[in-house]
């Protein structure tokens, strides 16, 4: 078994979903909203906003291996 992964417009969905049926080919429709863990899209709002209040920690590109 092989898995095919395709990011597809919705207007095209039904039509693709249509020949691969035809082909015998299953379809899976996952909207990509759903793919991300709530509490770690909400880690990432929250950093967002960290940000955007000047809440960070700069440090210079040569101090990274010091």
């Amino acid at each position: 078994m092989e898995l095919l992964l395709k990011n597809v417009d919705p207007k095209d969905f039904a039509l693709l979903s249509d020949l691969a049926s035809r082909l015998g080919i299953d379809v899976v429709a996952k909207n990509g909203d759903e793919e991300y863990d709530p509490a770690f899209v909400a880690k990432i709002i929250k950093s967002k906003k960290q940000a955007e209040q000047g809440k960070v920690t700069i440090i210079d590109v040569d101090d990274l291996w010091k």
